[in-house]
Order: C-alpha cells, then sequence, then structure tokens
C-alpha cells in the first residue's frame, strides 16, 4: 500500500513496510501503549506527586511520541526533520500516523476481503 501524506505544505509517500520491520514498529508502538496503559493501573491512593508525573510525562509527551514513531516507520520523512519539526502542525503528524497505523494493521483490507467472501459464498 502507498499513501501520499501532507506535513507542513510537503507531500511525501507512505510506503508499507515488509512484515518483519512492520512487526519491529509495532512493538516500538507496543511499549509507548504499555505507558498510557499504566495510566489506567494508578494507585490513587498512593503518592499523589508520582501519579501527577506519570500522567503529565505520558500525556505531554504524546505528541512528541506521533513524530517519533513517524520518523520510524518512514526514514524518508525523518530526513526531512529539520524542515518539519519547524513548519508542520502536531495535527498532521497525527494524522500521519493514523496512516501509517492503517498501513501496519490492515483491518480495513481484511474486512473488505471478508465481507467479498462472504458475499461471494452466499451466492453459491
Amino acid at each position: 500500500m502507498i499513501t501520499t501524506v501532507r506535513l507542513g505544505g510537503v507531500e511525501y509517500t507512505l510506503k508499507a513496510l515488509p512484515i518483519r520491520k512492520a512487526r519491529e514498529w509495532r512493538k516500538r508502538l507496543e511499549e509507548y501503549v504499555g505507558r498510557l496503559g499504566a495510566l489506567g493501573a494508578i494507585d490513587l491512593g498512593g503518592n499523589i506527586a508520582q501519579t501527577i508525573e506519570m500522567v503529565r510525562s505520558t500525556v505531554l509527551t504524546a505528541p512528541d511520541v506521533a513524530l517519533e514513531l513517524v520518523y520510524a516507520y518512514a526514514p524518508d520523512i525523518a530526513a526531512d526533520a529539520e524542515r518539519i519539526e519547524n513548519e508542520a502542525t502536531d495535527e498532521e503528524v497525527v494524522a500521519v500516523l493514523g496512516e501509517v497505523l492503517r498501513q501496519v494493521y490492515p483491518f480495513g483490507a481484511m474486512l473488505k476481503l471478508i465481507g467479498q467472501r462472504v458475499v461471494t459464498t452466499s451466492k453459491s
């Protein structure tokens, strides 16, 4: 799958990674999602300063983490990091990350395939 994305007014091509590289990227994503999951395990009766720091560091760094994940997925985009960080918006970065997620988790394509199979099978 190839998708065109825009960051700071410049178009880039996102190409689906081969299986092994996509798996490695998903593991990187899993590390960040694990930090988010830890927020649900916060002990509200525990150390309030530690709780606040955990929430702060996770939530406030989310846009930077999104950009790091985009860079990790698309080295050609990472090569233009200086320009991107001076001209692109966080909203654009999140939109690009959404496209990356569609490529490494192609559930939409799988559902279409299943739907076609069901329609084909039911006609028999």
